[in-house]
């Protein structure tokens, strides 16, 4: 609960006096990892975002698989790319020891995740109506 709502402090407090196992899985698979990511604040709040990525080694640290996949087989990156944070994408990937799973795709989306990832940063690159139409031809593709 604590992250799927983001509180920081009700994660840390957790940590702190080892009352959780955030090896966990929700009755669909999900790890609080999957729910937590969703959740990271912008790269510029400079007071969160540290604590979202300190509680998130900490997790990994304690046995959090990051490769772990949910009953619709999506992992925390297929999350962070549908959350529309690149950031959260950047940092993960950055996090070369995970050994993300790069090319994973889940039971809805056959392309992996950076497929998408890079499709929707190149939309953004764009400008005016170009921008506006690619975007609209990317939401279009998804409901297929």
């Amino acid at each position: 609960m604590a992250c799927d709502t983001g509180h920081v402090k009700a994660i840390q407090l957790l940590l702190l006096i080892n009352r959780c196992d955030v090896t966990v899985q929700e009755m669909d698979r999900s790890t609080p990892l999957h729910y937590l990511i969703r959740k990271f604040p912008p790269e510029e709040d400079l007071k969160r975002f540290p604590k979202f990525v300190e509680i998130v080694h900490e997790m990994v640290a304690r046995g959090l698989d990051v490769n772990a996949r949910n009953r619709w087989g999506e992992t925390v990156l297929h999350k962070a790319v549908m959350s529309g944070a690149p950031h959260v994408v950047r940092w993960l990937l950055k996090n070369k020891e995970w050994k993300i799973e790069l090319n994973a795709t889940n039971k809805c989306e056959p392309p992996p995740p950076l497929y998408f990832f890079q499709a929707h940063a190149f939309c953004l690159s764009l400008s005016g109506s170009e921008k506006l139409r690619c975007i609209l031809l990317r939401e279009k593709e998804g409901q297929r």
